[in-house]
């Protein structure tokens, strides 16, 4: 197998329903790596929030982290790239968002533990379900610097919050925004992504993007398919990202499709 560096999202590609990686797919992973290949993780996640997967993955390749605002080193936590968003710029249309929409649940994220800034919000379900550690503060005595910012509401109920941000988004820096889920929009630095990411993490380690291999479920894993010269989605996918991907598999995620996109790689001449 010629080297291939094969980048995954986690939650709905690799975590099964249940939050959990099935074995199957972790020991096919550990056969692809053996075989020569370099493996790693793309998550909207923090490095402390992914740790229960990537701890039990072969993970031999800088992570991707916060939907591609910053490439880690796993073991030994050194950031090799990031973006951030400006807070001082930023924190005026956080706190216009908590004044019209009150129920919001927004998550600020630096390094370290999320950041809630709402008081008055719904507390996002996965923070409690899964133990994710957090802090409170106000949203003026968050860091100057922002990796992205998160909102979370009943899916309705968020995409009248992202139309209001799109009808304001001219008073603000320029931004990318997206969907992660049904339920999550989040905000990053302009121009940021997993798909720049991965081009970076590519020219680090000197390999071509046709060597880049790629695996994600929904809107935030676009740009990571489209970058990577060879890309699978689960058959329970988003629409959009079976559309970006060059192969929609059989299997969806709780049937182990990441099983099948690393038996194809281990197994391609």
């Amino acid at each position: 197998m010629d080297k291939t560096l094969f980048i995954s999202d986690l939650d709905g590609t690799l975590l099964d329903k249940n939050k959990r990686i099935p074995d199957r797919v972790i020991r096919a992973l550990e056969r692809f790596v053996k075989a020569g290949g370099s493996f790693t993780v793309a998550t909207g996640r923090t490095e402390d929030t992914c740790r229960f997967a990537t701890e039990i993955l072969p993970v031999n390749a800088p992570m991707i982290l916060y939907n591609g605002a910053c490439i880690m080193e796993r073991d030994s936590g050194k950031v090799l790239y990031d973006r951030t968003l400006d807070a001082g710029a930023f924190r005026p249309l956080a706190e216009e968002l908590m004044e019209r929409f009150p129920e919001l649940c927004l998550q600020i994220f630096a390094y370290g533990p999320l950041i809630l800034v709402n008081d008055k919000g719904t507390e996002d379900p996965y923070i409690t379900g899964e133990n994710q550690p957090f802090r409170r503060m106000g949203i003026r005595e968050t860091p100057d610097r922002w990796l992205k910012m998160m909102l979370s509401a009943p899916p309705e109920r968020l995409r009248e919050i992202k139309a209001f941000i799109d009808s304001v988004k001219e008073g603000y820096p320029p931004y990318t925004g997206f969907f992660s889920a049904d339920h999550y929009y989040e905000l990053l630095p302009e121009n940021c992504g997993k798909g720049e990411a991965a081009r970076w993490l590519a020219g680090y380690m000197g390999l071509p993007m046709e060597r880049v291999a790629a695996m994600g479920d929904h809107e935030n894993d676009v740009g990571l398919l489209r970058a990577a010269g060879i890309s699978f989605a689960p058959s329970n996918a988003h629409e959009s990202a079976k559309a970006a991907a060059g192969r929609v598999l059989r299997k969806s995620c709780d049937e182990g499709a990441a099983e099948q996109a690393a038996e194809l790689l281990t197994n391609a001449e």
